[in-house]
């Protein structure tokens, strides 16, 4: 039986909830570490911020306070600030096709399939994962609308819900998809303010923070955009992801000579510290700072890395973002048999990817 997971921060993955970690009741928690004999017939899976694992729990209940769970008979929690990820041993049939759905790219079905799950009953924690990944699905296949009225009933349904900031981050990215910058900037300002105030983790105040740095790139004006990436990069010191983003961010707003930008690229794809999502994002920028000087061949290989290299596998938004690109760099490279390599790129993407933005422009 395959697993449930949750996972959300900008993004999504099957469930992750970043937080900052905070030390356990080591004495309970080392036999779970160590998979020791005794520990409770479920086999739920509790992933600590810290990369330690709290194996063969039975998860009772999850809310934006902790999760708790039982080992040994005995009850315990975990700030739900400390989990990167749950993972449940008790996935309804329904809700593991809507995740093979959504990790195939096909999000119109896998958000369809989400919310009829949200409907059938399952296990007390099912109704909150559905409705935040169909959510999720209905915002990754550009329907803005039915993404945020998702968000909105699982605030309604569920207040106490563990996707509060998530769900909260959600609707702001509705709107600056939407091209609405002033309501999108509202809605993150308003988080990162709650963040701070009911203590959900540093991560979310970074996450807004930079969601209303793009919220600047994206409406051209690069100046306001550079300066809140440089803060971000210069206070989120123990947040990698965050720094890691914020840096990507100056990068593509900072201008200055082609060269500069792609050795500060280069450095930051080399960097230990880099998480292999931002790491696929820089790549991506990379093979278009490539591609703007010229340099196609190494343009296609950036792009190829993103759509093949197996650390990248499992974020498919960026795999079909290489695979579109891929195939115009082949075009521009006019290496061997370049039409036919072009042509099996996109048959790629709109096979594997049939939901994606990247899939909806070659119709």
């Amino acid at each position: 039986m395959t697993a449930a997971r949750s996972s959300t921060g900008g993004a999504a993955r099957r469930g992750r909830v970043p937080g900052a970690f905070r030390p356990a009741l080591v004495c309970v928690l080392l036999p779970a570490l160590a998979g020791a004999p005794g520990a409770s017939a479920r086999a739920d899976q509790i992933v600590l911020r810290d990369g330690r694992t709290l194996n063969n729990v039975e998860v009772v209940r999850e809310t934006i306070e902790a999760v708790t769970y039982r080992i040994s008979g005995v009850e315990q929690t975990e700030p739900a600030a400390n989990i990167r990820e749950v993972v449940h041993s008790d996935e309804p049939l329904g809700y593991r096709e809507a995740m093979r759905h959504l990790e195939a790219g096909r999000f119109v079905e896998a958000a369809t399939a989400f919310e009829r799950a949200a409907g059938g009953g399952g296990g007390g924690w099912v109704k909150q994962y559905a409705l935040f990944h169909a959510a999720e699905a209905w915002r990754q296949a550009g329907r803005n609308q039915e993404a945020a009225e998702r968000y909105q009933q699982l605030l309604r349904e569920v207040p106490d819900t563990r996707f509060l900031p998530a769900a909260r981050l959600g609707l702001g990215l509705c709107q600056l998809q939407a091209g609405n910058f002033e309501a999108a900037r509202q809605a993150f300002a308003e988080l990162a303010a709650a963040a701070q105030a009911r203590g959900f983790g540093a991560q979310w105040k970074h996450l807004a923070e930079l969601h209303i740095a793009e919220s600047y790139e994206r409406e051209g004006q690069l100046g306001q955009a550079l300066e809140r990436y440089r803060r971000i990069a210069r206070e989120a010191v123990t947040d990698p992801e965050a720094q890691a983003l914020a840096r990507l961010g100056a990068i593509r707003c900072g201008g200055g000579e082609l060269q500069d930008r792609l050795a500060e690229l280069k450095e930051l794809i080399d960097a230990a510290r880099t998480p292999e999502r931002v790491r696929a994002q820089a790549y991506l920028l990379q093979g278009q700072l490539q591609a703007h000087k010229g340099a196609h061949e190494e343009a296609l290989l950036s792009f190829l890395r993103v759509a093949y290299d197996p650390p990248f596998r499992a974020f498919a938004t960026l795999r079909a973002e290489a695979l579109f690109r891929a195939a115009e760099a082949f075009e521009r490279a006019r290496t061997a048999e370049w039409q036919a390599r072009a042509e099996a790129l996109r048959r790629e993407l709109r096979e594997t990817f049939p939901g994606s933005e990247w899939a909806r422009r070659l119709q």
